[in-house]
């Protein structure tokens, strides 16, 4: 095993006026797990790293672990229908255009990392910011690893070469970004409710120091600078925490993998990232919204908004939403008669 190259090529964010914040509005989002530690058998990192052999490093961290958190959140959904927010259509789509494969009997979803490193603008021996990763995932889209695939045969020139791209790969992306709303909030790991909350929604996007000193293999609490990226899954045992990493490192069992063992009390930046992934198609569109109506209740001063949902798709989505439990028929449709509860006049 070759000792890594590890320099860290994370620029960290500061929080901006219209970034959206977690508890800073209302999150209607419903957890994936029922305790952390499911997270690791959904987490798969391809055993990819963003150095090969005695190549180069691709200084994307930070699109590394964008994408792992988010493919994660996209295999939790393809296995668990009780916690989708995805449609079977688009399920069979990722899979028929590459982007889900079968691993171990299981789906798993593997995203190109070098295009969104392009796409996001990842800058040699700079790295990258995790919100312009996340906006270049959210706006322009992804395409399936085997598309665009880093391996030892990449030329360093080659890895940041927009000229790669071709019409295809753009089109595609286009189309996954047509179908999935990948949204993004920012979060302070070091605040325990917040993280206590929302480690069951999402794995997190964290920031460390690659500096701080190792004692038997576990990276020691320090202050220095934070340069580089990192999956908090919530992996700790009784000593040690463990953070999915893009460096192999040694493991208690003597086995090198791609995570990093660290101390209980290690430095984590005050700025994260957590994720939602919803297919666009449960949500009403603009043309829906335009004949939302204000309604109020007779005889009762409650005054609410009557939202029309066009598809059965979006009726259940919102009922996810809002905890109502959707009573379906003999042959699983909605039964309408028994969930509707009365019906309103206008003027």
């Amino acid at each position: 095993m070759e000792k890594p190259i590890e320099e860290g090529f994370a620029i960290l964010d500061v929080l901006e006026e219209q970034d959206h914040i977690v508890g800073s509005a209302k999150d209607t989002w419903q957890p994936l797990v029922e305790t952390k530690e499911e997270w690791v058998q959904y987490y798969s990192d391809h055993s990819e790293r963003q150095n090969l052999g005695g190549g180069f490093d691709s200084y994307s961290c930070c699109n590394f672990h964008y994408l792992r958190p988010v493919e994660t959140i996209f295999n939790i959904q393809i296995d668990k229908e009780s916690v989708r927010w995805i449609t079977e259509e688009d399920i069979q789509w990722l899979k028929d255009k590459g982007y889900a494969k079968l691993e171990n009997g299981k789906w798993r979803v593997n995203f190109s990392d070098r295009f969104n490193a392009i796409t996001s603008g990842t800058v040699p021996k700079l790295g990258n910011s995790g919100r312009k990763v996340a906006l270049a995932g959210r706006n322009i889209g992804l395409i399936p690893q085997d598309m665009l695939p880093f391996t030892s045969e990449t030329k360093e020139d080659e890895y940041f070469d927009e000229n790669e791209l071709t019409q295809e790969m753009w089109d595609l992306a286009g189309a996954f970004q047509k179908r999935f709303d990948i949204g993004f909030k920012f979060l302070n790991p070091n605040v325990k409710e917040q993280y206590d909350e929302w480690v069951l929604l999402s794995p997190f996007s964290i920031y460390i120091c690659c500096g701080c000193p190792w004692v038997a293999g576990v990276q020691q609490k320090c202050f220095n600078t934070t340069n580089h990226c990192v999956t908090d899954l919530g992996i700790e045992d009784t000593d040690e925490k463990r953070y999915g990493d893009t460096y192999y490192r040694k493991q208690k069992d003597n086995t090198y993998k791609l995570y990093r063992r660290v101390a209980k009390d290690f430095v984590v930046y005050n700025l994260g990232y957590v994720y939602t992934l919803k297919s666009k198609s449960l949500t009403n569109n603009e043309e829906d919204m335009t004949n939302a109506r204000i309604i109020k209740e007779k005889d009762s001063p409650a005054v609410g908004i009557w939202l029309p949902m066009l598809t059965e798709d979006v009726f259940r989505s919102y009922c996810k939403n809002f905890g109502i439990t959707v009573i379906e028929t003999s042959n699983g449709g909605v039964n309408w008669e028994a969930m509707i509860e009365g019906e309103s006049t206008y003027k």
